[in-house]
Parts: C-alpha cells; sequence; structure tokens
C-alpha cells in the first residue's frame, strides 16, 4: 500500500495495539519520491499516546517532516526493520524516529535509517528504558547547517533516558 501526499501525517494512531506493516509511506506504489507539491507535508507515522504499537517493515521517505515520531506516553512500541530515508524535506528539527512524550519499553531494532536531511534518532528527557540495537543509521542530517544552529547528529539521548 503506498500511501502519500497528506498534510499533517500520512498515518495517525492513537489506538493501543495498531500493527503499521509493508507500507510504502510518503512514496510512490513504485517507491518513488512523488516530488514537490505531492509530497507529504507531515510526518510518516505518528503514534500518540497507544501503547503495545508495531511498526514493521514500511519504507518511508521524501515526508515534510519526520519518519516516525511517538509523543504522549506511546509506550511497548516496537519500531523493526523499516527503512527511513530522506525525511526532514521542511526542516532539519524533524527526525528520522522521535521517541518523545515521555515514551517508555521501547524498541528500535534492525532500521535502516539514512540520507535524511535531519538527524537519525532523537529523545528527550522523559523516555525510559528504550533498546536501540541492530540498526544501520548513516548520512544523516545532511542539509546545509541551519542558521538557527540546526540539529546535527546521528542519534541524540539526552540527560534522564534510562
Amino acid at each position: 500500500l503506498a500511501i502519500y501526499g497528506f498534510g499533517a501525517n500520512d498515518i495517525d494512531a492513537s489506538a493501543n495495539g495498531v500493527i503499521i506493516e509493508r507500507n510504502l509511506i510518503g512514496l510512490t506504489a513504485v517507491g518513488a519520491d512523488p516530488g514537490g507539491a505531492a509530497r507529504s507535508a507531515g510526518n510518516a507515522v505518528r503514534i500518540n499516546g497507544a501503547d503495545n504499537v508495531t511498526i514493521q517493515t514500511n519504507y518511508m521517505g521524501y515526508l515534510g517532516l519526520g519518519g516516525i515520531v511517538l509523543q504522549t506516553g506511546s509506550d511497548g512500541v516496537l519500531i523493526l526493520a523499516n527503512e527511513i530515508r530522506a525525511v526532514g524535506q521542511l526542516g532539519d528539527a524533524a527526525d528520522g524516529i522521535d521517541h518523545f512524550g515521555g515514551s517508555a519499553n521501547g524498541v528500535i531494532r534492525g532500521n535502516l535509517i539514512t540520507g535524511n536531511l535531519s538527524p537519525g534518532i532523537d529523545t528527550d528527557a522523559g523516555t525510559t528504558n528504550l533498546l536501540i540495537e541492530d540498526n544501520t543509521i548513516s548520512n544523516n542530517a545532511v542539509s546545509p547547517p541551519s542558521p538557527l544552529g540546526g540539529e546535527e547528529f546521528g542519534i541524540r539521548i539526552l540527560d534522564g533516558v534510562v
């Protein structure tokens, strides 16, 4: 299934136990950049307060903002074997994966996060018990440096993350 061209988020989930798998998100059905005005302006996937969600084997790319964003205490989220490429088209602060909002007990494993104009993985100080393993994270934050001091890192783990 190819999902692209939406203004806010291509997929926005707030229900527990959702499985999002085997989709092309932000891309055409042949896996290509839809180009300019046809691109999605927001994130590929936003999980807002939903627990025990699995996001696996998706290809996400060419999005205005980020790849996967967890917000408002989304606990037990598994992010497995996804490819996230060329996100952050509208700014260097929208990351490949954002693990935010006090989300806990998550796993980020086996993903390819590459070629994004923004950073690869970002966490906030409310994140706890997050396992990040066996990912390939390369060539992220490749946009020209922001005059406002944009984010330039592969993975950022803030104080307070356990």
